[in-house]
This record gives structure tokens, C-alpha cells and sequence, in this order.
């Protein structure tokens, strides 16, 4: 569906910086301000704004210590509970001490406006209000860096976890879920931000327009995007609209859908929006598409896409007027009954080394690179069939460029299909065919492909190991112009490394032997559904229970307006409960807990309950997702 470009006040950015627990003054790093000035510290406990301001006798109040506090002062804020504040002056770093997370509740939240070169740390952000506002807003701010904070449940009408509008600002290392409008939202004349190492979820409350990630205007553009995980949305995942010209590499999204769109990645909009470069991403379990170039061309590397509800890969047409041409090489996709890969021939003139197929031979392990049989040394011209962008002076094409890939005609044996770039051991392809076409960015890191889930009781074949041909054969490719990859320059330092990856997954499908289902349960056939079904039943405190081993879970469910509710327990106790009862049917929706569990087995049991038999209210199951 379309969607509104909304005009606001305020904008917010949330970021991420490490640095240690000072004492006094210390240089940070990144865009953060030269820390050369005196540390405050906070107390809403023990605390008197009468006081020195130092740690044995601290300020009661946060804006106490701000009008004390000068460029390249510290504000460390002790555990408890504050009211919104706003950053007053530029050059000022406020973060929670040595570990401890205060809750800033209710009001706008955390504000910032008009100023350059801040940092806010380690922050729990809730139960903020305004219009079209973030629990944490960057309204023309610059150069801020925002890490490591909470921000959740801001479920007032339009407001977001955060709102961006300003250049160069980083949002890293934050975990944002269950607020109204959007986790993360950039507008306005917005540039060269980077937004990484967040965890984005759970974002369902505005009808049609709740994104995990989402740009939304045309004037945003080159925002570096790189190692989120983003599900459980019910818009899109990750969703740059109108605005051209940005970086989206190595993210994870998944489970996204409800009343909106329910793409993994939707990277187009209007007029404006396309040549973003895509690489290194996964997307799995959304509702439609896991990537949609969404009426604009885009180039996608090394791309995985599969178990989705309609399709993998889209680029079947252009909105009015926009002749933009995409590129794809060496991508993944599997099992979207709607197609793997739905593209044009007029709008897709690049298409190498793709694949349909999940269980690819691997190449033995060596020290060394195994290139193809054909290689080839390309040097891509500024008269290439891709036509160059035109969004902005910067996008050129880049100089050179040295592939392994064809050129031209090339005849080959196809028994041996190229997977897509791979560097760690998951159910994803080994790389076959090596390809430099990367964009140039400082703050783009080569960190690998996130790790595909194990599906242990699901259709995808184990992977058989070649022992006679460890060189793989090119497929044949006919017409295949090499593509001219746009270089966006962006200008923010290098990201901040994450301190885990995100947690393996294993998925159960319903029809797994490890489910004891109570009488009442119907096995129902739905191509949409996880592995094309899911149990369901209207019997009244029917249940099922689920032994497994880990920390965590998930469980995906049909939803519709003729469902009801089913709770949740773990080893007898109650936890939750799994409302399936949406105003549209959708398929695959998934309720994540998010919580951490003791290391071991634990029972997992689901009882459907409804007030009153009715053949009216169902209750269902689909899969169960253990991390």
C-alpha cells in the first residue's frame, strides 16, 4: 500500500558509541565530542540539586546537571526513574553510570534540537507522547551518537521509537520494541546516517505503517544501514520508500506483516526512491515478499530469501515514468509459493549466478580463494546498460572494478548451479563466484552473512559434499551486460562492533514428531502457512505441548478475525498469551518471547482459550521457532 509522507516537528536519532566508565574527562571516539571537561552525576534517590554534583553528593534532577554542564562535559544519571529531558547544549555526553539504566517516562521522552556532537547512552526510554515524535527525537541535530538504550511501550497515537532529522548521526547497539508508530523513522533533508546493530521488533500498533526501519521521504538519502535484526513488524522490516541512493547490507529480517504490506525489504517508493545497493541480507517468514525493489531498480548481492508468503525477489515493474534497471547476482531464494524470483526482462537487465536451490554441493575448504573455470578480469564503463544514478552528484560509477564474473557470452555445463556469497557454515550456498562490488564506505564493515536458521524437521535437503569436482562449473549465460555499481560515499566513522550475533534459530513445523497435540486439533492446508500447513481447533482448553531444548522461542500462528486466544506456558507457568484475532487473515505471524530462559529442556505448552465452544473461534499453530 502506499504510504503518507507525514510532516513533523521533531525528528529523533538514536545511536551508539562505546567508551568506558570515566572519572574525569577522556577523548571519545567515532563523531563523538572531545570529552575534555568535568564528569556530573545524577541521583532521582539520593540525590539534591543543592549539591557539588559529584558521585558521593549528586544532582537530584538530569536538567540540573544540563545547565551546569558545559562543552565536553560528562552526565552520568544513576539508576531510577526521571522525567523527559532535552539536550540544551552541543558537545554534551549523558549516559546511565557504570551499567546502570535509568528510566526516562512519559513527556517527549529525550529531545534534542539543534545541536552537534552528543552522546546519550544506556537509557531506558517509555511511555512518551507527542505527535509525529520519538521517544528519542534528534530534531536538526548532527554528529550524535545514541547507544545501548531501551526504547519500548511509547504507545501513544504516531509516536516512534525514534525520529531522525539531521546528517551524520549514528543509531547503534539499541533495542526498540512495542512502540505505536515505527521503531526507527528518518525525514526531512537527512544524510549520511548510519543506523546498525539494533534490534527492532514488535512495532504493530499503527494500522498499515508501523516499519521496523523506514525511510519516508525523498529527501533522505546515502543512510548507511548494516547488521539489524528486524521481525515481528506489522508494516515492512526495513523500508526506504521514496529515498534513493542508500546502503542496506547484512541485516535480518523476518516475520513481518499484519496490516501493512509485510515485506522483509521494500526498497523503492513513488517516483523517487530506488538505486540503494543490497548486500549480504536475509529474509525469511514474511508475510509477502522477502525484497520488493517496489516500482524502482536496485542492485542485490548476495542476498537470501525463502519462506516467505508471496514471493523472494520482485522486480517485475517501475512506476510511472522511472526507466531505473536492476542488477542481481549470486542470490538465494526457496520456497515462496508466488515465485523466487518474479522480474522483468525489461527492468532486470542483470541476472548471474542466482540460485533456486537450497542444498547446493559446498566447495572443499581450502586457504585459498577456488575460483571458477572462467574468469575474467571486468572493468564496467559509464556507458553500461545499468544506467548510472541520478539522484545525487556523488553516485557515480565506480572507476574500476576487478570480478571473477563472465563477460559477455559464455557456454558452459549448468549441472552446477552458482550459489550466492557465503562465509560461514549455514544452509546458504558456498561462494562459487567472487565479486568486488561493494560500494567504497568507511562505515560499511565486512562483517559476514548472518546465519541462516537450521530447520530441522522441514523439507530443505541436507547439503551432499562433492569429493570429485571441487571446481565449479559457470552456468551459461547469454545476454548478461555487467552491471556499472553506484559509489556512495558515506562520511560516518566506523561502526562500533556488536557484542554477539544474533542467536541461532531452529524451526519445528507443526507435523514435527515432537508435538503431542490433545484431542480437536485439524490439520489445515494453506500454501501461505509454514511448510504449506498448520494445525487448528475450536475446542475449548484443547492444548498442545512441545519438549525442547534452548532459551528462548517463538511461535508463528495463523491469525483472522475468526481467531481467538491461545496461552502460553513454560514448564507450568503462565507467560503470556498469543492473540491471533486480527481484523485480516494472515499467515505465518509470529509471537516472539522474549525473555531468556535457564539453559536446558523446558516444556512449551499452548492452550487455546475461548470462553464458550464455537465453531466460530478457532485457535491455532504453525510452527515454533527455539533459540
Amino acid at each position: 500500500m502506499n504510504k503518507k509522507i507525514y510532516q513533523i516537528m521533531n525528528i529523533v536519532v538514536v545511536f551508539a558509541l562505546t567508551f568506558g566508565g570515566y572519572s574525569q574527562a577522556r577523548a571519545s571516539t567515532g563523531t563523538a565530542p572531545l570529552l575534555s571537561g568535568i564528569a556530573y552525576y545524577v541521583s532521582a534517590t539520593a540525590g539534591n540539586d543543592a549539591n557539588a554534583g559529584t558521585l558521593t553528593a549528586p544532582f537530584n534532577t538530569i536538567s540540573k546537571a544540563m545547565n551546569v554542564a558545559q562543552t565536553g562535559d560528562l552526565i552520568y544519571v544513576r539508576a531510577g526513574t526521571y522525567p523527559t529531558f532535552s539536550i540544551s547544549k552541543s558537545g554534551i555526553t549523558v549516559a546511565g553510570y557504570n551499567g546502570e539504566m535509568p528510566v526516562i517516562s512519559g513527556g517527549k521522552g529525550i529531545e534534542c534540537s539543534k545541536k552537534t556532537d552528543v552522546v546519550i547512552k544506556g537509557f531506558d526510554v517509555t511511555g512518551a507522547s507527542g505527535n509525529y515524535i520519538g521517544a528519542i527525537t534528534l530534531d536538526n541535530c548532527s554528529n550524535v551518537v545514541v547507544e545501548g538504550n531501551k526504547i519500548h511501550d511509547n504507545k501513544a497515537t504516531s509516536v516512534s521509537g525514534i525520529v531522525i532529522l539531521g546528517s551524520n548521526n549514528k543509531v547503534l547497539n539499541n533495542e526498540i520494541y512495542n512502540n505505536n508508530f515505527a521503531g526507527i523513522r528518518l525525514y526531512g533533508a537527512t544524510l549520511n546516517n548510519e543506523i546498525a546493530f539494533n534490534k527492532v521488533y514488535n512495532h504493530t500498533l499503527s494500522a498499515g505503517n508501523s516499519d521496523g526501519i523506514g525511510i519516508a521521504d525523498a529527501a533522505v538519502s546515502k543512510t548507511n544501514i548494516h547488521d539489524n535484526t528486524v521481525f515481528g513488524n506489522s508494516d515492512d522490516g526495513i523500508d526506504t520508500w521514496a529515498s534513493p541512493g542508500n546502503v542496506i547490507k547484512n541485516n535480518v529480517s523476518y516475520g513481518n506483516g499484519g496490516t501493512g504490506d509485510g515485506n522483509g525489504f521494500k526498497m523503492g517508493g513513488s517516483s523517487t526512491g530506488g538505486n540503494n545497493i543490497v548486500v549480504g541480507n536475509v529474509s525469511y517468514s514474511n508475510e509477502t515478499c522477502g525484497f520488493t525493489s517496489n516500482g524502482n531498480g536496485n542492485y542485490y548481492e548476495s542476498n537470501a530469501s525463502y519462506n516467505n508468503g508471496m514471493c523472494g525477489f520482485g522486480d517485475s515493474w517501475r512506476n510511472a515514468g522511472n526507466t531505473q534497471t536492476s542488477s542481481f547476482i549470486n542470490n538465494l531464494a526457496y520456497n515462496n509459493p508466488d515465485g523466487n524470483f518474479k522480474i522483468s526482462s525489461t527492468y532486470t537487465t542483470v541476472f548471474l549466478g542466482n540460485s533456486e536451490n537450497p542444498a547446493m554441493p559446498t566447495v572443499p575448504t581450502a586457504t585459498s580463494t577456488v575460483s571458477p573455470v572462467i574468469t575474467a578480469t571486468v572493468i564496467p564503463s559509464l556507458t553500461s546498460t545499468l544506467a548510472a544514478p541520478t539522484v545525487a552528484p556523488t553516485l557515480t560509477p565506480m572507476a574500476t572494478h576487478t570480478s571473477t564474473l563472465p563477460m559477455a557470452t559464455i557456454t558452459a555445463s549448468p549441472s552446477v548451479p552458482v550459489s550466492p556469497t557465503a562465509t560461514q557454515a549455514a544452509p546458504m550456498p558456498t561462494v562459487v563466484v567472487t565479486a568486488s562490488l561493494v560500494p567504497v564506505s568507511p562505515t560499511v564493515i565486512s562483517s559476514p552473512i548472518p546465519v541462516m536458521p537450521t530447520v530441522t524437521s522441514s523439507p530443505v535437503p541436507v547439503m551432499p559434499t562433492v569429493t570429485s569436482s571441487p571446481v565449479p562449473v559457470m552456468p551459461t549465460v547469454t545476454s548478461s551486460p555487467i552491471p556499472v555499481v553506484p559509489t556512495i560515499t558515506l562520511t560516518s566513522e566506523p561502526p562500533v562492533q556488536p557484542t554477539s550475533l544474533p542467536a541461532l534459530e531452529t524451526i519445528f513445523d507443526d507435523k514435527n514428531g515432537a508435538f503431542v497435540y490433545s484431542a480437536g486439533w485439524e490439520d489445515v492446508s494453506k500454501t501461505r502457512a509454514y511448510n504449506g500447513s498448520y494445525k487448528q481447533t475450536n475446542r475449548k482448553d484443547a492444548s498442545v505441548t512441545f519438549n525442547f531444548t534452548g532459551q528462548s522461542f517463538s511461535i508463528l500462528h495463523k491469525s483472522g478475525p475468526e481467531f481467538g486466544k491461545m496461552d502460553v506456558y513454560v514448564d507450568g507457568v503462565l507467560l503470556g498469551s498469543v492473540n491471533e484475532r486480527t481484523a485480516k487473515s494472515s499467515f505465518q505471524q509470529r509471537w516472539n518471547y522474549t525473555g531468556q530462559l535457564a539453559p536446558g529442556n523446558h516444556t512449551l505448552k499452548l492452550v487455546f482459550a475461548v470462553s464458550k465452544k464455537s465453531n466460530r473461534i478457532s485457535g491455532s499453530i504453525d510452527a515454533v521457532i527455539v533459540r
